[in-house]
C-alpha cells in the first residue's frame, strides 16, 4: 500500500517484489514523499523504495539488510526482523534478497530483478 497526502494512492494484491518492481520502473513519481507499507522488506524492496525517495517504510517483516540501508533519520516501522528473507519453500533466501546482496546500485538491481521476473513468465 502506497499512501501520499493522507490518501491510500495504490493498492495491490500480488505477492513478491513484482508491485514495488512494477511502480518503480512504471511510476516512481507515485513513491517520492509517500510512505509504504507491505507484508514484508527486504533489502532489494528497501533499495527501491529509497531511490525512489519515500518518507517511511512499514513492514511486517523486514530484513536486517534492508534496515541497515536505511537512513537514520527516515521513519521505519516493523513488527519483526529476520536475518534474511527466505523463499516461499523456505528453503534458503528470496531469490530478490540474494540479487540485492549481488549489487551496489539501484540500476543494477532493476536489471537484474527484470530479468528475474522475465524468467517466471
Amino acid at each position: 500500500m502506497v499512501v501520499k497526502n493522507n490518501e491510500v494512492v495504490f493498492e495491490a494484491n500480488q505477492r513478491g517484489i513484482k508491485p514495488i518492481f512494477d511502480l518503480f520502473t512504471n511510476n516512481k513519481d507515485l513513491l517520492k514523499d509517500s510512505y509504504v507499507a507491505d507484508k514484508v522488506i527486504g533489502r532489494g524492496a528497501a533499495m527501491f523504495l529509497l531511490s525512489a525517495g519515500v518518507k517511511g517504510i512499514y513492514g511486517r517483516l523486514m530484513s536486517k539488510q534492508a534496515l541497515a540501508i536505511c537512513p537514520a533519520d527516515m521513519i521505519v516501522e516493523y513488527d519483526q526482523v529476520t536475518d534474511y528473507i527466505m523463499n516461499r519453500d523456505k528453503t534458503g533466501s528470496c531469490p530478490i534478497e540474494s540479487i540485492s546482496m549481488e549489487v551496489d546500485t539501484v540500476e543494477a538491481l532493476t536489471k537484474r530483478v527484470g530479468l528475474f521476473l522475465d524468467s517466471l513468465k
